[in-house]
């Protein structure tokens, strides 16, 4: 089910995750990838549910194993995913199983070409790379991924726009440019990091049944600051708060210092500010308030 963010996985996080859930659970990885096949069906149609011709971009791992069980998925619901594929076979367990269960039910894979054609789809997803990637997407997959940029369509991406490093959210070549993100699981570093943010359009997060995991990293939200910022009364004064003391301003930084003592207006009723002698003294457009700035 969809849940708000929180946790930001980084790769090795979200795989060890995996793994131990799957332990728990005792399922298999190829059952996470149903369930998260499932969970892409679920928003495709609720985003987009004009959508009838959808192009399923796949690559080697299991992220293009996600696109395949999408592609069995859509065609159960009565429509004719077109499947394109990067490479003629797939590396990893899962995908090498989701890819032969759509070829062996009658679905058709077409091998991605220079000349790929994406003018008649309605709507693009994107299962090329996912989590995991580390270098510039070249060749084949460059291509596609420009050919993508260039149909201008509504892209969906299975957790991670591909091009995009899960961690540090760099963009090292070429990457997609997504209207939405579906996290799986948990949310990625690289979502909400570097270029990433931008590449990735809105970002949902479905879990798929498991539990949170407990990453190194955590997305900052409205809940988490609301109690920084209590509601104040209405005959407050700047006796009422506290007094902030600010130290800054090394010679030739004392903008540091101006722009740090401007959040004063964040609750102290007094900041003061320490800097330099040779600073120059008091702070330049440092300006007269009446909440009280030294």
């Amino acid at each position: 089910m969809l849940r708000p963010i929180h946790m930001l996985c980084s790769e090795v996080e979200i795989r060890a995750f995996e793994r131990s859930e799957a332990v728990r659970l005792g399922c298999s990885l190829f059952d996470l990838m149903q369930r998260a096949a499932a969970s892409a069906f679920r928003c495709l149609r609720v985003t987009w549910p004009e959508a009838r011709h959808i192009t399923i971009v796949c690559g080697p791992g299991n992220n293009g194993g996600d696109g395949f069980a999408l592609a069995s998925l859509l065609r159960n619901a009565g429509l004719q995913p077109r499947v394109l594929a990067i490479t003629a076979e797939s590396r990893a367990e899962e995908a090498i199983r989701a890819r032969a269960l759509w070829r062996d039910s009658g679905g058709s894979i077409e091998l991605c070409s220079e000349a790929i054609d994406l003018a008649r789809t309605d709507l693009i997803v994107d299962a090329l790379f996912g989590i995991g990637l580390t270098r510039a997407p070249d060749g084949l997959a460059a291509t596609v991924i420009q050919a993508i940029h260039r149909a201008g369509k509504p892209l969906l991406s299975i957790d991670l726009p591909s091009g995009v490093h899960t961690d540090s959210g760099a963009c090292p070549g070429v990457a997609v440019r997504a209207n939405l993100t579906l996290a799986m699981i948990a949310g990625k570093r690289g979502l909400f990091t570097g270029d990433g943010k931008a590449r990735a359009g809105r970002v949902m997060c479905d879990d798929l049944g498991l539990a949170e995991p407990d990453c190194s990293a955590h997305l900052l939200g409205k809940a988490d600051l609301e109690p920084w910022f209590k509601r104040r009364p209405t005959l407050a004064h700047k006796g009422t708060f506290g007094r902030a003391l600010l130290i800054a301003g090394a010679p030739g930084m004392a903008g540091a210092a101006l722009l740090a003592a401007g959040a004063a207006s964040c609750g102290a009723r007094l900041c003061s500010t320490v800097q330099y002698a040779r600073s120059g003294g008091r702070i330049a457009g440092t300006p007269s308030r009446s909440d009280g700035f030294e």
